[in-house]
């Protein structure tokens, strides 16, 4: 894990990690991947509010 409270936490195998983006970037089912909580937690700068939280990053 990276510590940093804008990374979301891949959930989808047993060893969590922080999301690595690969050279293919962001595209469509990535962002619709990061939106589905049963593969990625919401970063800790959610406060608890996952929409909240990645409507101000995506944003940027």
């Amino acid at each position: 894990m990276t510590g940093d409270p804008w990374t979301p936490i891949d959930q989808r195998r047993a060893v969590k990690k922080a999301l690595a983006v690969d050279g293919a970037g962001f595209n469509y089912k990535r962002v619709a991947d990061l939106l589905d909580h049963q593969k990625y937690k919401a970063p800790l700068s959610s406060g608890g509010d996952r929409r909240t939280a990645w409507e101000a990053t995506l944003s940027y």
